[in-house]
């Protein structure tokens, strides 16, 4: 408040001041109206399945795949987790093609040395 009285003048001071208690005095008291948390649906009908291998025709007559490797829902909105495998064919892919093939996507390490991150999570290999 001394800021303001010597800055801007005694009289925007106190109109600070004002202000500033009134909405002490508003955040102070216990919230009479709590709005319920909005229910967001949950999606049950997914156009893939997890673990789902997906193949598709190119332009130029050629098979390609991706692999759905996670759904994920927030919010009523559902994403897909899909990964690209190095196939290229003339024919649509099988499970056991794909197998052969390398699946496209990029190691995010955690920051810390392999032993570090081993102990961090207990209980997984």
């Amino acid at each position: 408040m001394k800021f303001w009285a010597e800055e801007v003048g005694p009289r925007e001071g106190k109109a600070r001041k004002r202000a500033l208690d009134r909405l002490l005095a508003k955040i102070s008291a216990p919230n009479p109206k709590i709005r319920k948390r909005k229910k967001y649906r949950e999606v049950k009908n997914f156009h893939f399945r997890e673990d789902e291998l997906l193949a598709f025709q190119v332009k130029d007559g050629t098979y390609r795949a991706a692999l759905c490797i996670k759904i994920s829902q927030y919010r009523g909105v559902c994403s897909y987790w899909l990964v690209p495998a190095t196939y290229c064919g003339d024919a649509p892919p099988t499970p056991e093609m794909i197998l052969e093939k390398e699946l496209l996507g990029r190691w995010i390490g955690s920051g810390y040395n392999k032993k570090k991150t081993n102990e961090m999570q207990a209980g997984l290999k």
